[in-house]
């Protein structure tokens, strides 16, 4: 009988495990060039971005008049909204 790999769930390590991701991105991005901090943020902003318009009826109707592709042109999202 085979044995299959573990499965880890990485999509939900930021939250469930704060306080060690926060510490692992401190030693990573210390090593890492400033070009590619500027890549690794803009990648977890479009996935973030495109998950709240897949599971958000606010933020469907917030940003339908815009392209999310420039998700930094996006208005910004406060309480009062």
């Amino acid at each position: 009988m085979s044995q299959s790999a573990p499965h880890y769930d990485f999509a939900n390590f930021e939250t469930k495990y704060f306080l060690v991701f926060f510490v692992l991105c401190k030693i990573r991005f210390k090593y890492f060039s400033e070009k590619a901090i500027k890549r690794y943020q803009n990648k977890r902003v479009q996935i973030i971005t495109r998950q709240a318009l897949a599971n958000s009826e606010f933020f469907k109707n917030h940003y339908k008049n815009f392209d999310i592709n420039k998700f930094f042109s996006l208005p910004t999202v406060n309480k009062k909204k």
